[in-house]
């Protein structure tokens, strides 16, 4: 596995990278002489990393899929973008009651992207309705009794 040499400095919102060497050696000269003169940053650091580390699987499929942006059930924005399939997620819920939120779905093109957020909006909707209907049916019928009363009274 190959190593490179970052050579970075500051900590938390500050760390950045100042150099990176193929050699320690030189990346040890390099924070030497950083830390030698007064700096606004902590001391420079030399940390080893390794590149090329990840084995890329070329069975994996290469698939175009939107990322639907939305507003209270309108579409804002779409984005149609290459991924491998299996690490894009389509499981996020869509949600109804949010001012805005976003959902990848499997479409290569804005309109097909557009006609699956619609579909499963609505599906997404009517779940919800029915949940709170269910939820709220005998405080329905209990307000439907009451106000029965006051129109029988009246």
């Amino acid at each position: 596995m190959t190593k490179v040499y970052v050579v970075t400095e500051g900590s938390y919102s500050d760390y950045h990278i100042v150099a990176i060497f193929s050699d320690k050696n030189n990346a040890d000269i390099h924070a030497a002489l950083l830390n030698s003169t007064e700096s606004f940053y902590d001391e420079a650091i030399v940390e080893e990393w390794d590149v090329d580390d990840v084995e890329i699987d070329t069975c994996k499929k290469l698939i175009r899929y939107a990322t639907v942006y939305y507003c209270k059930g309108e579409i804002t924005h779409v984005n149609i973008s290459n991924g491998i399939d299996g690490l894009i997620k389509f499981d996020r819920p869509i949600r109804i009651n949010t001012i805005g939120d976003w959902v990848n779905v499997r479409a290569d093109d804005i309109d097909k992207a557009k006609k699956i957020f619609y579909d499963k909006y609505a599906e997404a909707l009517n779940r919800y309705l029915i949940e709170f209907k269910k939820s709220h049916s005998e405080d329905w019928y209990l307000w439907k009794r009451s106000w029965m009363k006051i129109a029988s009274i009246l």
